[in-house]
């Protein structure tokens, strides 16, 4: 009874520990940098793609990079805790990134009023297989390059790296540590990570988006 306690408290204040992260909102933060509120303009979302389209290129990296080192570093605490100190089931992982992006889209310091999520899916990805991840790297700028539609390239070259880290990590069998980490693959808990995670993400964009990419697909159905 005791143990079931402890793990309880501790469930729980990992659980607020993961909210706390995810509402750190870096687009808001280079809002306040560049004297322009992006939940203002364009989209009105608060994250890297409409920060980029709306206030340039320099803001969006610092958003990305903002947004992915805050999933990387607070997962990464979850995920050593959980490999060397709890005793916890796999599946509470994906849980606790779940609880994370919901941080990211209802944050607490910005008035329950968040963004859709994808810059944080990729810190996400990157606590889950970083080797991978940094070898996709390449292939998202290609696409985010390549890609002349604004509205898809942001999410073209963000889908790529969310597949073909999926693939990857469940289709090989290798090892390696990282900074206290342990990964194995195929890994089948890291991939119902990260299917949640991306699904989470799409359910939010969907709606943020006001049902962007189901209604450009209905559409496209329709013409054809």
């Amino acid at each position: 009874m005791d143990n079931f306690v402890n793990n309880l408290v501790w469930f729980l204040l990992i659980s607020v520990f993961s909210y706390l992260s995810g509402s750190i909102l870096w687009a808001i933060i280079a809002t306040k940098i560049s004297g322009k509120d992006v939940r203002q303009l364009g989209t009105k979302n608060p994250g890297m793609a409409n920060t980029t389209l709306q206030l340039g290129a320099k803001y969006g990296i610092v958003v990305l990079i903002g947004d992915i080192s805050t999933a990387f570093l607070s997962l990464f605490v979850i995920k050593y805790l959980l490999q060397n100190v709890f005793d916890f089931h796999p599946i509470v992982f994906s849980v606790f990134a779940a609880i994370f992006l919901l941080g990211s889209f209802f944050p607490i310091f910005h008035s329950f009023k968040g963004g859709s999520g994808l810059a944080k899916l990729l810190g996400i990805l990157l606590i889950l297989n970083p080797l991978v991840v940094f070898m996709n790297v390449p292939l998202g700028i290609l696409l985010l390059f390549k890609i002349k539609n604004t509205d898809w390239k942001f999410v073209g070259s963000g889908v790529s790296l969310v597949i073909t880290t999926m693939i990857v990590s469940y289709s090989f069998n290798y090892s390696y540590n990282l900074v206290g980490l342990q990964y194995e693959f195929p890994d089948f808990w890291g991939l119902i990570c990260m299917v949640v995670s991306a699904l989470v993400v799409y359910i939010r964009s969907e709606f943020v988006y006001d049902l962007f990419f189901i209604k450009t697909v209905m559409r496209r159905i329709s013409i054809s």
